[in-house]
């Protein structure tokens, strides 16, 4: 990882953005995540707050994706994805 390297977490918005529909999101939007960072170290940061429902969508992965540094984390239920939301700001080395 890259030192002073913060992850930013925020809600993966629904195309319905009501507030009931907001309520039953379980992806995050994972910004700032460096080229350094295996699949693996992601994979373990956050399935340590839970389940997850697939595979991490890594953004470098994505081959129409001009930007590289993101990625998508949907957890089996909605509970542990709140939990997650601690990891926003965190430090990946």
């Amino acid at each position: 990882f890259i030192e002073g390297t913060f992850c930013t977490l925020s809600w993966a918005e629904s195309i319905e953005t009501n507030e009931e529909e907001m309520a039953k999101v379980k992806t995050l939007f994972v910004e700032r995540i460096p080229d350094s960072a295996s699949t693996d170290d992601i994979t373990n940061l956050f399935t340590a707050h839970g389940e997850l429902e697939g595979p991490i969508q890594f953004s470098r992965r994505m081959p129409s994706s001009k930007r590289k540094d993101f990625a998508f984390v949907t957890y089996v239920d909605r509970q542990n994805t709140v939990k997650a939301l601690v990891l926003n700001g965190h430090e990946v080395r």
